[in-house]
């Protein structure tokens, strides 16, 4: 060994310890970074889990109440159109729902019969004093995911609920059950 190479060997043991010391201490912050981070994902986990339990049934109720509240005002704009379509369009009858949409009194995604996750019927008949009437129903497309509440609009604009779903005679607009008028 040349008196060269033994002054490398020891510039080498030189810079290599200098070396080892940060390695350990980066070694031992990253273990305890680690440590720390597991810690909180296990502790972590759980609260989140806890968390989405509480609020995901919250979150599937509150957009169930707004779909029904979206039913009611779709109900509210029908019969207004009913009114105007009664007056110009019909010559003294009511409209079909696609009468309705072909005449720009209800918005194109209610004139296909389903929104926000209610499907929709509107019916027009000739009443027993030979008038024309018209009736409309709204009910969940997935009841209890969509919606819970079914509803009925008469010909007199006035609003109806059920918690179950019922049938309307269609010569007469009645439905076959008894229903809660809406703000009653």
């Amino acid at each position: 060994m040349t008196k060269q190479d033994s002054a490398k060997d020891s510039d080498d043991d030189y810079y290599d310890d200098r070396q080892a010391a940060p390695r350990k201490s980066g070694m031992s912050t990253m273990l305890i970074v680690g440590l720390v981070f597991g810690g909180m994902c296990v502790l972590g986990v759980p609260i989140v889990a806890v968390v989405a339990a509480i609020a995901i049934p919250n979150l599937l109720e509150a957009r169930k109440h707004g779909n029904e509240a979206s039913a009611i005002g779709s109900l509210r704009t029908i019969s207004v159109s009913q009114a105007i379509y009664f007056e110009r369009e019909g010559n003294g009858r009511y409209g079909s729902l696609n009468e309705l949409s072909q005449a720009k009194y209800v918005d194109g995604r209610l004139g296909t019969g389903k929104k926000q996750g209610y499907r929709f019927e509107v019916e027009t008949f000739t009443d027993a004093t030979g008038a024309s009437s018209y009736w409309a129903k709204a009910y969940p497309g997935a009841p209890g995911d969509t919606g819970d509440r079914y509803f009925f609009l008469d010909s007199d604009g006035l609003q109806y609920y059920s918690n179950q779903d019922f049938t309307v005679n269609r010569r007469t607009g009645k439905p076959n059950r008894k229903l809660s008028r809406i703000g009653q």
